[in-house]
């Protein structure tokens, strides 16, 4: 289920048209679930895969947080063998996350409640020019991400560990 301006659809090209005749900017994912036709999200539109009940939607470095809650999924969707999702120029997809404020030798790291989009082979995301995809939780799988020039991908970078190569003496 996807919501959008307080409605509730069983199928996003109907939570699309939806958000657009009523001037919504985000959908929603409501409950864990599936697509399996063909989608394109349009400008001004950003769909959300939610790591919280409070929708809390990051399209810019999601917050840090000191605690360690068990990581598991939130909601997720699951892209059918041959379906897709386009996003047009001007449209999103965040995919919510938070992860641990690294101190000292303590790492930061992916914790709590995440989004996911899991990929049957054939599936496939397509980050046209001016679209942004937000992967601050999980997206995997055997499907294709294809980002178009001029489109962006923001991920977490992570380094767990330095490993020292060689010194030379002199």
């Amino acid at each position: 289920l996807f919501e959008t301006g307080g409605q509730v659809f069983d199928d996003l090209n109907d939570a699309v048209a939806y958000a657009q005749t009523n001037r919504q900017s985000k959908i929603t994912l409501a409950t864990d679930g599936s697509i399996s036709g063909t989608y394109t999200i349009p400008a001004g539109i950003t769909l959300l895969i939610p790591f919280d009940e409070a929708k809390t939607c990051y399209t810019s470095t999601p917050a840090a947080t000191t605690s360690t809650p068990a990581t598991k999924p939130f909601r997720t969707l699951t892209m059918a063998a041959g379906s897709s999702l386009t996003l047009a120029s001007g449209a999103a997809i965040s995919v919510g996350g938070q992860y641990y404020a690294a101190s000292g030798s303590t790492p930061g790291k992916m914790v709590g409640p995440y989004g996911y989009i899991k990929m049957e082979s054939g599936s496939a995301i397509t980050v046209q020019s001016g679209a942004n995809l937000y992967a601050w939780g999980f997206i995997s799988g055997s499907g294709s991400v294809t980002v178009q020039p001029g489109g962006s991908v923001y991920e977490w970078y992570q380094i767990a560990d330095f490993r020292e190569i060689g010194r030379a003496h002199v």
